[in-house]
């Protein structure tokens, strides 16, 4: 029980990174693992998409109290972040989260860019369960030819 409780705590930064190693660390049958990890990294979405929504907030909040409004400053970074986003969308963000970023990174950047809350968090909640189920497959599978 409190190895299932890892693993989901692990889950909710990092799916691929964090949860599914540990799982099979601790000897997890391919359906536990892919239940833990998918429980923490659906808890991960939830926790961080509502703390980033309140982390934009305060933001707003505080540029409009700001009295001198200084002009934006295009960066490379900020280009190659509105490239990305207009050239991969929604989907492109939450498809590369649980692999290449953490949960709380994608959720910030998904509602920062995209705002609505419910389809950012439909979206990597389905997300956490595809890559979970399919890397959970994949340990499975391997397993499987390199014991007979």
């Amino acid at each position: 029980m409190l190895e299932s409780l890892w693993v989901i705590l692990s889950s909710t930064v990092f799916v691929v990174k964090g949860g599914l190693p540990l799982s099979t660390a601790f000897h997890f049958s391919p359906l536990r693992a892919m239940g833990t990890t998918s429980l923490g990294g659906i808890l991960g979405v939830v926790i961080f998409t509502h703390l980033s929504q309140w982390i934009l907030n305060r933001y707003q909040d505080f540029k409009k109290k700001r009295r001198n409004v200084q002009r934006r400053r295009f960066t490379w970074i900020n280009k190659t972040i509105v490239r990305t986003k207009n050239r991969f969308g929604l989907l492109g963000i939450t498809a590369i989260t649980p692999l290449l970023l953490s949960l709380p990174l994608g959720c910030f950047l998904a509602l920062r860019y995209f705002g609505n809350k419910q389809k950012v968090m439909a979206y990597m909640m389905a997300s956490v369960v595809f890559w979970s189920a399919t890397w959970t497959l994949v340990h499975a599978l391997i397993n499987t030819v390199s014991a007979g």
